[in-house]
């Protein structure tokens, strides 16, 4: 979870990040949401692998 907001902050040059969590139905939901460019297809196996930088900008 670390790596995956860590990315977002800093692929993130022209916009906001916003990082929450909430409990629902006994289980913690992280949710990162960006305005950055975002993840590409092909890479979207590995957006919770730490040092991984293949999509970013």
């Amino acid at each position: 979870m670390t790596a995956l907001t860590a990315n977002a902050v800093r692929s993130n040059r022209a916009g906001g990040t916003v990082v929450g969590w909430a409990v629902r139905g006994g289980h913690a939901e992280l949710t990162v949401r960006d305005t950055g460019p975002g993840i590409a297809p092909e890479h979207l196996d590995r957006p919770f692998t730490p040092f991984d930088r293949r999509w970013r900008a």
